[in-house]
């Protein structure tokens, strides 16, 4: 089974968060290093997903966070996904040398250190054609939106069939077909639910192809 993942709408799942480099400032510098390099991927600022290893420079070199916030959840935003050191090595048990990450020292309010470690994460899989529309019985969307679906909501389990041979193996992943949604594997899923994570709500998707493989 695969799964997509939904941060949870609660003030405390959402931290609020300010980067050095600020989040427009890296945006400003992905686009210019795009120019540069246009061959190299299909959209000029969305290189987190492109399965490409990132210069420094392109990622955040602190973070502080402006919520009251006394803990942080394992999912932040760091001008883009940002991760906590266990999400991290979970991932990397499971796909070491495919994902890029870096830590990215963080300071709460008070200017005290978080007492997780974090890191900014660039995703080295990206699917752009894994749903079966013909099978889903999710609603279909109002218009031309990415998969010709309606963004699925929690309960909405096993509405969204995706073709598993296309991503056959990967254990995370972003689904541009499903509005660019960050999707895991159920052994991936099994080893955050051990881990205790609760900052986020889970789809699951229906399948027909390949079946998720255990390492």
């Amino acid at each position: 089974m695969a799964w997509l993942v939904q941060t949870k709408p609660l003030a405390r799942y959402v931290p609020h968060v300010e980067t050095t480099p600020s989040g427009q400032e890296l945006f400003r510098a992905k686009s210019a290093y795009y120019e540069r390099h246009p061959g190299f991927f299909k959209f000029a600022t969305e290189f987190g997903n492109q399965g490409v290893l990132l210069p420094d420079e392109l990622l955040p070199q602190a973070a502080h966070v402006t919520s009251a916030h006394k803990t942080l959840p394992d999912i932040i935003n760091l001008a883009g996904l940002g991760v906590s050191e266990r999400l991290k090595n979970s991932i990397e048990a499971l796909e070491p040398g495919v994902h890029q990450f870096k830590e990215v020292p963080v300071r709460m309010k008070n200017a005290s250190p978080a007492i997780e470690r974090y890191f900014a994460a660039v995703l080295g899989h990206l699917s752009t054609d894994q749903v079966v529309l013909e099978q889903s019985t999710i609603a279909p969307s109002s218009g031309t939106g990415l998969a010709k679906i309606a963004v699925p909501a929690p309960g909405d389990d096993g509405k969204v069939v995706i073709d598993r041979s296309r991503t056959h193996g990967w254990h995370i992943w972003y689904s541009k077909d499903i509005y660019w949604m960050m999707t895991i594997s159920d052994e991936l899923k099994r080893r955050w639910n051990s881990l205790g994570v609760n900052c986020a709500n889970f789809v699951r998707l229906a399948e027909v192809g390949a079946a998720d493989q255990r390492p």
